[in-house]
């Protein structure tokens, strides 16, 4: 029969009969998505602050040293740059300023590179420029391929077209310029990529162990620790509930007379009928064994005990085949209501009572009781 739960573990929270998941492992979240936000968001705050404490000394320095226009650019991208870390903080639109961090990057590394900055030093500080440009704004190798093309279009016709106000670089260093950036892009491309490979295998063998860990193997259904997360995230909303102890009825019989592979068809044939006759976030554990537990949400004594007796009927009715075998089977049940959640040991307790007491009085019936709330 059933018995009590186990202390609660530090572990991911599983939700509704054994569908979906509801996980907060670390700080940069679990699904590629959570990550790739908590990246970008941490990307903006990295970038405003970093690039303002380099931008604005060398903004202050070019007006210091006659050079209004570069001093004046500089100044107005830190300004912008702590204005989106601003507006990101505000609106939560991290990946929209993200790309817009991109943008500006990479337009203030080609001005940079192309106007020279301070005596042709500026091309030093576009390289870091160009690489925030690739980390800020990739979302896959065909969109950062692009990126980092209409970069080195807009360079080489820059640094080798007619164009006024672009600096005089000595002959041979144009070349070595680009080659710079096609190299700086080409190991920038790639470890984007293992970043992202990486976070979306890790993120699926996370979820693969996750519903190893919570679920029965055999049924897929909750286990008892999967049950034990269900209820710790199981708010007021949900209540009041009802719960419910099942067990087959001469489960050691059926294995006996048609063997154990038998005995597992019963097993999963129970549970996709159970799983079929709950809705929402109602609970369906294998509770141990050939026993189950129901918990019907926001659902009153009644109402949960004729959804038991529909099961009931069902289930007797609709016989298990095993290769040319067929045979029926039943069940019994103690069905509770649950008030509130601090009563959920003694409502199982007296649950288990009450299949206890049908299995006494003849099997295949569902009795009903109530626990008072504490």
């Amino acid at each position: 029969m059933a018995r009590a739960l186990i202390g609660r573990p530090s572990a991911p929270v599983m939700r509704a009969a054994g569908h979906g998941a509801q996980v907060t492992q670390m700080e940069f979240g679990r699904s590629p998505r959570d990550i790739e936000h908590s990246r970008r968001t941490f990307l903006v705050a990295l970038f405003a602050m970093s690039g303002s404490a380099f931008l604005v000394p060398l903004g202050l320095y070019s007006l210091l040293d006659g050079r209004m226009v570069l001093g004046l650019i500089l100044l107005g991208n830190a300004l912008f740059c702590l204005s989106l870390m601003f507006y990101s903080r505000v609106s939560g639109r991290v990946t929209g300023v993200s790309y817009a961090f991109a943008i500006q990057a990479g337009l203030l590394a080609l001005f940079l590179a192309l106007q020279g900055g301070i005596g042709g030093s500026g091309v030093y500080f576009s390289f870091a420029l160009a690489m925030m440009m690739v980390m800020a704004g990739f979302t896959g190798m065909v969109s950062g391929l692009l990126i980092c093309l209409g970069f080195l279009g807009i360079l080489v016709a820059g640094l080798y077209g007619p164009w006024p106000g672009v600096y005089a670089y000595p002959d041979h260093h144009p070349s070595r310029i680009v080659m710079g950036f096609v190299a700086l892009f080409i190991m920038s491309l790639i470890a984007e990529w293992i970043r992202t490979r990486s976070y979306s295998a890790i993120s699926h063998a996370t979820e693969r162990l996750s519903v190893d860990a919570y679920h029965d193997p055999l049924t897929g259904l909750l286990n008892r620790r999967g049950l034990e997360e269900a209820l710790a995230s199981l708010d007021d909303a949900e209540l009041p509930a009802a719960v419910a102890i099942m067990d087959i009825d001469h489960f050691k019989r059926i294995n006996d007379a048609h063997g154990h592979e038998a005995g597992d068809v019963v097993l999963k044939d129970l549970s996709g009928i159970l799983m079929n006759n709950v809705k929402g976030k109602d609970l369906v554990c294998r509770w141990g064994g050939e026993e189950f537990l129901l918990l019907f949400t926001q659902t009153a004594l009644h109402g949960a005990g004729s959804v038991m007796e529909k099961l009931r009927d069902e289930v007797a009715a609709r016989p298990v085949r095993h290769g040319v075998q067929a045979f029926s089977i039943t069940f019994s049940a103690g069905l509770v209501d649950l008030p509130t959640k601090g009563v959920f040991l003694t409502a199982l307790g007296r649950a288990d009572e009450l299949l206890y007491q049908a299995k006494q009085e003849g099997r295949n019936r569902v009795l009903s009781g109530r626990v008072t709330s504490s």
